[in-house]
């Protein structure tokens, strides 16, 4: 398994129209079902709060999620991916790198989507928006690493040891929707960050949007989701900034936020080798009986169960005084991790994947 190139930048952004009024809402609806490019996503029994989706803008690289509700505020959120919106086709690997002549097109550009949809209208030679493009709340940015292999690699191999991996305390495993897209993806979120690491061109060929040029390629697609809490603390920027502004900070920070999440899942910098091998060396090189059994329990648990994080907790709960970084320092004194391959994996070892970018 070989990185043969990386590409940092941001996959979409999501932009805001917040404190919209029920009927302005309404009329964006009809419009979108005039169009047949509308789905009803969920609602309460008496279709009083309901959210809907509508992909007619797909092409020029726009999804719009809708929230419309007589006694809650109304809002239509835009999810944008520059590079497609920018270059008037569809770019499915491509990463947007922000600069200031590039984000005032792309506010253009969100202005004539925001008139398709009804959100701006032509009065003599002007457009009046309902909401300005400069003014709509960037609500969500997703920093994006491509990590292009060889053809060789075990893609479901990598995202299996990612689903093996430490899971912090404040963040939950995302559920698939089957086995299959199980093997192919990995996600941890809490309330305001998502992470995710997952197999990009099985990710397009299933919805039936896959190049044939990237037909046969390994992309290993990292990312990390920030709403807009999560992004003005870590990326430290105000709510004031422009967009131009608040999307270079990320650009800039692409590879540090996302190596900071891969060194929790991924505490220990030895090599990820087959369980079998890691059992090996335990039994060989650790002389202290209860450490050498403590590390076994942690080894086994990991590799059959839903991960670091949760085996962990089990040893705790066998070993009342273990501690946990201890057992972690042996681990990384003997230059292998926990997390493990399978048996018949077809690779010996791979090197730790807390350092994938470095």
């Amino acid at each position: 398994m070989r990185i043969e190139k990386v590409e940092f930048g941001i996959h979409t952004i999501e932009l805001y129209a917040k404190d919209l009024k029920y009927q302005e809402v309404q009329k964006v609806i009809d419009r979108l079902t005039d169009n047949g490019s509308i789905r009803k996503m969920r609602s309460d029994p008496y279709n009083i709060d309901r959210h809907l989706t509508s992909t007619l803008l797909v092409d020029d690289g726009i999804r719009l999620r809708i929230h419309q509700s007589h006694n809650k505020s109304n809002g239509i959120a835009l999810i944008v991916n520059p590079s497609t919106l920018l270059s008037r086709k569809y770019q499915p690997t491509k990463l947007y790198h922000p600069k200031k002549k590039s984000c005032e097109e792309l506010l253009e550009r969100v202005g004539a989507a925001l008139i398709k949809i009804g959100l701006g209208t032509f009065d003599s030679d002007d457009v009046v928006f309902i909401v300005p493009p400069d003014e709509l709340s960037l609500s969500q940015i997703d920093l994006t690493v491509n990590l292009w292999f060889d053809e060789e690699t075990d893609l479901e191999e990598i995202i299996r040891l990612f689903r093996k991996g430490r899971v912090p305390k404040n963040f939950s495993r995302q559920n698939c929707l089957s086995e299959e897209e199980h093997r192919h993806y990995f996600g941890m979120s809490n309330h305001t960050v998502t992470f995710k690491s997952y197999d990009k061109i099985y990710e397009l060929e299933k919805n039936g949007r896959c190049p044939k040029k990237l037909t046969g390629h390994k992309l290993l697609r990292l990312e990390v989701s920030l709403k807009r809490e999560a992004f003005l603390k870590k990326l430290g920027v105000q709510r004031k900034d422009c967009l131009y502004k608040m999307l270079k900070a990320g650009f800039q920070l692409v590879q540090e936020i996302i190596s900071h999440y891969l060194e929790k899942l991924f505490p220990c910098s030895g090599v990820h080798v087959r369980y079998k091998t890691a059992k090996k060396k335990i039994l060989n090189c650790v002389e202290k009986p209860i450490l050498q059994k403590q590390m076994l329990f942690l080894l086994k648990k990991t590799s059959d169960g839903a991960g670091m994080d949760t085996a962990a907790q089990k040893l705790k709960d066998c070993y009342k005084h273990v501690k946990i970084e201890q057992v972690l320092d042996e681990f990384e004194h003997l230059g292998i991790s926990p997390i493990t391959l399978t048996n018949n994996s077809s690779v010996t070892q791979l090197s730790s994947l807390r350092n994938l970018l470095e």
